[in-house]
């Protein structure tokens, strides 16, 4: 059985609600009993009838043995589903049904935060009403209808999200894509407009075993996702653009490429912060405050989604000039003693790499790097990360960044293998002291893995931390 079969196996329009967590479950709800890494919502199903579920979706035929579609028992509905993160999804779409007109979906290793924030800001300097969702939340006009929480969000969250926005006005949304949200079909029933792939490296080994899954699972979203016709805004300078071109071509997919030459959209960085863009043949120079090449590259992938939702070149200039940096991404907070600071959410190798690239050309003197690596997570990353800062930083500090369930020493060591002139400092609110106590005229520190983040989470706690604020205090005691 297929998923459009499931969601034809009961009348939507009869369910109140739908659930996957029993503690939202209420009366009339479809309860979707997912079994997980930790939990198995087939536990709950009791519990969930209890609190008046009507239908119970479930992805065990032992529930039901003579369940083929559906059966009725004690006046609930039993929808049996080959594959329910599927059909969650699917049934998710359908019974939200309402989304934006125009929905685009950013996926890739690095930058989705920025093309989507560049996406939207695009749209609301132009005062065309947009959205953004993502790794730092739901946002609109500026501001933030629901805080961070998955890049990608679950498919009860996300149509329920998107539904939403229509009630605001917003007819045109920019979703960050992540390798976990397609291979956990989190973005299955949404009608994408056009789709980006902004790069790909190392990153998630942890969840996806080798490059090869990790690779696959980020093309569903062109293969599988976007319908045949519609827009794929690719990165012409990455290794992978003939394969991802060729398997989207395959698909019908109309193609607009964004890179440094021969490509629809290629853009120059000049001196004094002026950028030259060529969109489609017409060249346009323009004042661009995000510091580093690879915002221009995020920006350049926006320009192309943007134009795939059809706004007309004109307005995409128009905006380039007022365009900040997304929160906490190579973002300047303060300086000390003529050095500057700033904050990145690089917390994996390729993305520390391009960090420290851009920082060394607008460095002076001396250029400065502290950095960890979370717990419970790709592990092969951190020797990477560490030889990475120790060939591109001058001065390299290593602590803790959000550690998890792993002991936090193991991690730093694992970051600073060989190196011997790794500083290594575990508080890292001690660890930002000592760095910015260092600093000299025309250094320039970096402090990359939070970004925006608030908090660090240890042995499964969130305590608050914020590296933005721990610098500002430092500098205002110095």
């Amino acid at each position: 059985m297929n998923g459009t079969l499931v969601t034809e196996a009961f009348d939507i329009a009869n369910i109140s609600g739908m659930a996957t967590s029993i503690q939202e479950v209420g009366p009339g709800y479809l309860y979707v009993a997912i079994k997980g890494e930790s939990v198995n919502g087939e536990d709950f199903i009791d519990e969930a009838i209890k609190k008046g579920a009507v239908v119970i979706m479930h992805g065990n035929p032992s529930i039901n043995a003579s369940c083929v579609n559906f059966v009725a028992k004690d006046n609930v509905q039993y929808v049996f589903s080959k594959n329910i993160r599927r059909d969650l999804a699917l049934v998710a779409g359908k019974y939200y049904e309402l989304e934006p007109s125009k929905i685009v979906g950013i996926t890739g290793t690095s930058g989705k935060t920025s093309v989507v924030d560049f996406y939207r800001q695009i749209h609301d300097i132009n005062k065309i009403q947009a959205a953004s969702i993502g790794t730092l939340g739901t946002i609109v006009n500026g501001t933030i209808l629901s805080p961070p929480s998955l890049t990608t969000l679950d498919p009860i969250s996300l149509h329920r999200t998107l539904k939403e926005l229509i009630s605001r006005d917003v007819l045109s949304v920019a979703l960050e894509v992540s390798s976990h949200g397609l291979q956990q079909y989190r973005v299955d029933g949404v009608d994408f407009t056009a789709c980006a792939f902004t790069n790909f490296s190392q990153d998630h080994l942890d969840y996806h075993n080798d490059m090869e899954s990790y690779f696959a699972a980020k093309m569903r979203l062109f293969q599988e996702l976007l319908s045949s016709g519609k827009s794929a805004i690719l990165n012409k300078d990455i290794a992978e653009f003939d394969e991802i071109k060729n398997r989207c071509q395959a698909r019908g997919h109309h193609l607009i490429t964004y890179g440094r030459v021969n490509a629809d959209i290629t853009f120059q960085r000049l001196s004094d912060g002026m950028l030259t863009l060529n969109v489609f043949g017409v060249e346009h120079t323009s004042h661009f405050k995000p510091y580093g090449d690879f915002q221009c590259y995020n920006l350049a992938c926006a320009i192309g989604l943007v134009l795939a939702s059809g706004m007309d070149v004109r307005l995409v200039f128009n905006a380039i000039g007022s365009l900040v940096s997304a929160d906490g991404r190579l973002e300047e907070v303060a300086t000390h003693n003529g050095a500057r600071i700033f904050i990145d959410y690089a917390h994996k190798p390729d993305a520390l790499e391009k960090v420290l690239t851009s920082a060394r050309n607008f460095t002076t003197n001396r250029l400065h790097v502290l950095f960890g690596c979370g717990g419970n997570r790709d592990k092969f990353k951190r020797s990477i990360m560490g030889d990475i800062a120790c060939e591109l930083a001058d001065i390299v500090i290593v602590t803790d960044d959000n550690p998890r369930n792993e002991l936090p020493a193991q991690i730093r060591r694992d970051i600073i293998g060989r190196h011997s002139n790794i500083l290594e400092i575990s508080d890292r609110a001690e660890a930002i002291r000592v760095a910015i106590q260092g600093l000299k005229n025309g250094d320039v520190l970096i402090i990359t893995g939070k970004g925006h983040e608030k908090y660090q989470i240890v042995q499964g706690q969130h305590f608050p931390f914020c590296d933005k604020n721990t610098i500002l205090k430092v500098v205002s005691d110095l």
